[in-house]
């Protein structure tokens, strides 16, 4: 509720119009994201997982979007806001009735009963988008620790940070890549089975034919397999989901 009032008296402040920044497409994609699993929790029965995905989930990312926006927060969208106390509300209906009916009426000041308000509408979940973010904000937590050393060891404060970007894998990772695109079926959108990509990236070591970085001359197939399996794993989600 706190949230919502500080919505409601600051609302005057935030942004109107479009959808049109980095941060708003990520807080809309959180909230359709939020939509579709805590549905799908709720007809599983799962409930816990649901208050999870419905509320506590929604808060972490209204907190990041607010943080994203600025600390004055006059870079937040008024419509996306509105739309995310909305959609909150409803989110938390079917297990918290009296808490949501009181938010809806007395805070949001909405008409009607928010039982009878239905479902919230969502888009489809853009887990793209939603993967670069994480890889987005991981890449700051590391950045700020980064800074922070640089300023505890110098006497001189840094002003300039240079990131490199690379457009494609090179080395060990895009021989694991190659493995990976001859195990896929396009038409099932399927992986062969682990052991099979386990054997081709022992006959890729073994022949010693790839690029590999130097990770191959040399090395033992455990190390290797230490080194590349975890890659491989991760790569063959984002195939399948985004």
């Amino acid at each position: 509720m706190e949230i919502c009032a500080e919505v409601i008296e600051g609302e005057s402040s935030f942004r109107k119009g479009p959808f049109s920044t980095y941060a708003d497409r990520v807080f809309a994609n959180e909230m359709n994201i939020a939509v579709k699993m805590t549905e799908k929790n709720y007809s599983e029965f799962i409930f816990r997982e649901g208050l999870k995905t419905g509320f506590y989930d929604l808060q972490a990312a209204r907190d990041e979007y607010r943080f994203s926006c600025g600390k004055g927060g006059g870079g937040m969208n008024r419509d996306l806001l509105w739309r995310f106390m909305d959609v909150q509300t409803q989110l938390i209906t079917p297990i918290c009735p009296h808490f949501a009916e009181y938010v809806w009426k007395e805070v949001l000041k909405s008409e009607g009963f928010v039982v009878k308000s239905g479902w919230p509408e969502a888009g489809t979940p853009d887990l793209t988008l939603k993967l670069a973010n994480k890889y987005l904000q991981d890449s700051l937590v590391s950045m700020r620790k980064v800074f922070q050393k640089q300023v505890s060891a110098s006497k001189n404060r840094p002003n300039l940070g240079l990131i490199y970007v690379a457009e494609q894998h090179h080395g060990w990772k895009a021989e694991c890549l190659k493995i990976l695109q001859s195990k896929f079926n396009t038409k099932t959108r399927k992986f062969a089975a682990d052991e099979e990509i386990l054997e081709a990236l022992m006959q890729e070591v073994i022949s010693g034919s790839g690029g590999g970085g130097g990770v191959w001359q040399g090395g033992k197939f455990k190390e290797i397999q230490k080194l590349c399996m975890p890659f491989m794993k991760f790569k063959k989600y984002e195939a399948i989901f985004c």
